[in-house]
């Protein structure tokens, strides 16, 4: 019987380590368990940081994106806006030139007609002279007998010489002082006056044509050679 209680005891001593080693193992077991949870836990929380820093940063791009877009379309806006008021400059420079170039016509022509005025008014005067200086002559020298003149036909006397030559004298004249020679045209009104008169006006910020009033600008006078 005591050989039976040793062998009995012995088994279950055996049983005994065999559970603790069970146990043992499983303990083992559930470490790694626990040990690969924390480092998955912790894996999943550095990812859950990358993410949120990956999320914060995409974000940002995205804002600075968006303020480059706002950027962009207003200097579009912008440009196009300063394009629009170039054409329009350009399109009111395009008018000026042509009025520039109709008034460098019409300048021209107006030249042409007053210097033909003037060479006529140089030979009137030519003759009035020589009409003069001769009739002249033949009052200071009454004894001698009077010379028939081309003007006798048509009865041209010195009072006619005189008015003529007051008249052509007054054609050159400038109206407003009746001193200078005409020397400056306005182009809008084509009124003549000396410079001046004129600069006078533009000195006393008087740009009114003294003859008719119109107003008048730096571009619109020039120079009348008579």
């Amino acid at each position: 019987s005591a050989l039976s209680s040793i062998l009995h005891l012995r088994h279950v001593s055996e049983l005994h380590e065999e559970e603790k080693d069970a146990l043992e193992k499983k303990v083992k077991t559930a470490e790694q368990l626990a040990l690969a949870a924390r480092l998955a836990a912790n894996a999943k929380e550095r990812m859950n940081e990358e993410v949120i820093k990956e999320k914060e940063e995409l974000e940002k791009q995205i804002k600075d994106m968006t303020s480059m877009q706002k950027f962009l379309r207003d200097q579009s806006s912008k440009h196009l806006s300063q394009l629009s008021q170039c054409m329009e400059r350009n399109n009111g420079l395009t008018k000026e030139v042509e009025i520039c170039r109709n008034r460098c016509n019409e300048l021209v022509e107006i030249s042409s007609k007053l210097e033909k005025e003037r060479s006529q008014l140089k030979d009137a005067l030519c003759v009035a002279e020589r009409e003069a200086k001769r009739l002249g002559i033949e009052e200071d020298d009454s004894s001698k007998p009077k010379k028939r003149s081309r003007f006798s036909d048509s009865k041209f006397t010195r009072e006619d010489l005189e008015l003529t030559i007051e008249n052509l004298m007054k054609k050159l004249s400038c109206p407003v002082c009746d001193v200078g020679q005409k020397e400056i045209i306005i182009t809008n009104c084509r009124h003549m006056f000396c410079r001046k008169c004129i600069d006078k006006n533009i000195k006393n910020r008087n740009r009114k044509c003294p003859a008719c009033g119109a107003r008048f600008d730096a571009k619109d006078i020039n120079d009348v050679f008579l």
